[in-house]
């Protein structure tokens, strides 16, 4: 059985820092599985983290312009927009299919998007989502949980009360 790609769909890659090479690659420096373990004392200040996104769209002939932010699951307001513009083709600029396809072949755009956030204050656990909003439909695109793990003291034969 073929199982296509559900469109509009996606996905974020959390990590350290992204790189863009003179030879076209990039390079994502420090990537986090699903999510982030900070040891210390909160509040923590992360000097900059990045969000590899990547949103696919179809049929190219139906498209909206799509907005995607970057929440905090403790606060209601996104602490990223990306504002994307989609320009309408002429039927005689979109390029016909390649003839290695096949022609059952479902094709899509792809946009990518690097959001860096610099200065992010961690006062306790909580998650980033990504979301893309295309019209009235809300696309999650990944989420990345920040987990505390709070440093116990050494050998001071002390308790702790939790």
């Amino acid at each position: 059985m073929i199982i296509n790609p559900v469109s509009p769909s996606g996905y974020t890659i959390f990590c350290d820092d992204i790189r863009h090479e003179v030879t076209g690659k990039t390079t994502l420096v420090g990537v986090y599985n699903n999510q982030m373990v900070i040891t210390g004392t909160l509040p923590v200040t992360l000097p900059q983290i990045f969000a590899a996104i990547t949103l696919r769209l179809t049929p190219p002939d139906k498209l909206i312009s799509p907005v995607v932010k970057i929440f905090r699951s403790d606060e209601s307001e996104p602490i990223y927009v990306i504002e994307a513009e989609i320009e309408p083709t002429e039927p005689e600029l979109i390029p016909t299919p390649a003839l290695y396809l096949e022609p059952d072949s479902v094709t899509f755009m792809q946009m990518g998007f690097a959001a860096q956030m610099q200065g992010l204050v961690i006062n306790g656990p909580c998650a980033l989502k990504v979301r893309a909003f295309i019209g009235e439909d809300e696309v999650r695109l990944g989420s990345l949980q920040i987990m505390v793990q709070s440093t116990m003291p050494e050998n001071s034969g002390e308790q702790i009360e939790e």
